[in-house]
């Protein structure tokens, strides 16, 4: 791939994430804005559960799907046979997950979190299809589809009905169904409806092939999901006081991070099998795309250290809630997951799964024993520590497993970039917002966001060796 395609695509693939990323954050305003107190949690912790179990349902399958398609001698069998099985398993799922939220909200979360969970399962695995062959275009279609359902959906529930986090958990259902029913009748179209019925040996055959390949990566999902979830049931059993501003400051971060990162990780991740399957891993990938992560998420923290959290505070209504210190934790946490996932795709694409699952379930069992004493002995700030710890640990397993492949003289350029973005942002501080009113000093606030992005563009395209993705 050369260097005008690769851009290409990734051009082509921002707004893919794009679109939900600013989506997630204008539902974060919204809710956060228009609960009650607790009312955020549940919404969180129900959309939490059915996540975890849509992903345990379909990434294995998805990820399978893109390791094997290309090859397939019949890819329209192929599609239909792993359709078949995520319909098999997926209202399985969809059931444990609605058990589970009973359990951590409330039992009338039951069916709202059972049909979401439904919705993802499907959507998750369709878009995994299209990541397999660059169709981004119909990617693209399928995310306007579902942000302009949801939206839909949750204003006219609201209006009408009654604002709930129930009707905002049936209003992202509505949307993911959507998305999938558009991108399901494109394959259908592609393939015809010839090899829709799939002969039984055929089916299990590409069953066994697909369980070989993503066995193991339901337990290392399942470790990752709930090491980086563990603070959300803690927060929703122990109800505890300011567990409304921490999850939705982190669910904030979690849309920024998948705003800035995740465009780039869809390209790396079919880039590193690519190469993979040309007889080497190319390590250089990796290593550019933590350098990003470092220079991206450094300027995000100056962004919410030096404007952001009022600005959320001022339209939201409402104050912070909890300390800077629980803040810059959830914000942690997100980062050394963002990194984490690069830093893995060694061990990914070697077929290490095994030793993925591992370490995640170990790290997992860490945050959950951890952050349950954090919670029922401290509050929400041990409870961040819990989850970043457990974050971190992870991260600092993966490289030690590395054995020296990292070549950190190389991370030198991106911090020090790092390092430069943060002394800006004090400075543009105390040169114009620092002591003053957001809103009513609006003009110096814009100044202070152009500089800083103009900055960032600046580390970026200086800190970043871009010539290692072509």
């Amino acid at each position: 791939m050369n260097t005008s395609t690769f851009f290409g695509k990734l051009l082509l693939y921002v707004p893919v994430k794009l679109v939900p990323a600013f989506l997630g954050i204008f539902f974060i305003f919204l809710l956060y804005s228009v609960f009650p107190e607790g009312g955020y949690v549940k919404y969180s912790v129900g959309v939490t559960s059915a996540l975890i179990a849509a992903q345990l349902t379909t990434m294995w399958i998805g990820n399978s799907y893109i390791y094997y398609a290309a090859g397939s001698k019949s890819q329209a069998t192929f599609f239909y046979s792993c359709f078949w099985i995520l319909i098999v398993i997926a209202p399985a799922a969809a059931l444990i997950a609605g058990l589970v939220s009973v359990f951590f909200v409330e039992a009338d979360a039951f069916l709202p979190v059972l049909f979401l969970c439904l919705s993802q399962s499907l959507f998750f695995f369709l878009s995994a299809v299209f990541q397999a062959t660059f169709f981004v275009k119909h990617q693209l279609v399928a995310v306007f589809i579902q942000a302009v359902a949801q939206v839909a959906a949750v204003f006219v529930l609201f209006e009408y009905v009654a604002v709930d986090y129930k009707l905002a958990i049936a209003s992202l259902s509505v949307g993911y169904f959507g998305a999938a029913l558009f991108l399901l009748l494109v394959k259908i179209k592609e393939y015809g409806t010839g090899g829709f019925i799939v002969r039984m040996d055929t089916l299990r055959a590409n069953f066994l092939a697909i369980y070989r390949y993503g066995s193991a990566l339901s337990p290392w999902m399942l470790g990752m999901l709930v090491m980086a979830a563990a603070d959300r049931f803690v927060i929703g059993y122990y109800n505890l006081e300011g567990g409304d501003a921490y999850l939705s400051l982190k669910d904030l971060f979690v849309g920024g991070a998948g705003l800035l990162s995740m465009p780039l990780l869809m390209m790396v991740h079919s880039l590193l099998i690519s190469r993979f399957r040309d007889g080497r891993f190319a390590m250089e990938i990796v290593q550019a795309s933590v350098s990003f992560l470092i220079i991206v998420f450094t300027g995000m923290w100056v962004f919410l250290q030096f404007l952001g959290l009022e600005l959320f505070a001022l339209i939201t209504d409402k104050p912070e809630g909890i300390s800077r210190g629980a803040v810059f934790l959830a914000f942690l946490a997100i980062a050394l997951a963002s990194a984490s996932v690069y830093v893995q795709k060694r061990l990914e694409v070697h077929r290490k799964i095994g030793r993925l699952a591992l370490i995640s379930l170990a790290c997992a069992m860490v945050s959950i024993v951890v952050g349950f004493a954090a919670g029922a002995v401290g509050g929400v700030f041990e409870v961040a520590f819990a989850a970043a710890l457990a974050q971190l640990l992870y991260l600092v397993v993966l490289i030690k497993s590395l054995q020296k492949k990292l070549r950190f003289f190389l991370f030198l350029k991106p911090v020090l970039w790092a390092a430069f973005l943060f002394g800006s942002g004090v400075v543009l501080t105390h040169l114009l917002i620092d002591g003053k009113n957001v809103i009513e000093n609006w003009q110096d606030s814009l100044i202070w966001f152009s500089g800083l992005s103009s900055l960032v563009l600046l580390a970026l395209w200086k800190g970043v060796n871009w010539g290692s993705f072509t």
